[in-house]
């Protein structure tokens, strides 16, 4: 195994994310992925905000 500089590895690795950035940045199904992913997980999911819409309605009727 060779050795590497980091200044190399600093510069390999801006390189790759520069790429990664502009490609995802023009390539719409791509961002259209991300977006559907994002969309589906966490706080953002639709059932969940629904049924936390009933439950907050169901204690204020209480």
């Amino acid at each position: 195994m060779y050795s590497q500089s980091l200044f190399a590895q600093l510069v390999r690795w801006l390189l790759v994310l520069t790429i990664t950035l502009v490609g995802v940045q023009h390539c719409t199904p791509l961002q259209r992925a991300f977006a559907d992913y994002a969309v589906d997980g966490g706080c953002h999911q639709h059932h969940q905000m629904d049924d936390q819409h009933k439950a907050h309605g169901s204690h204020a009727t209480q």
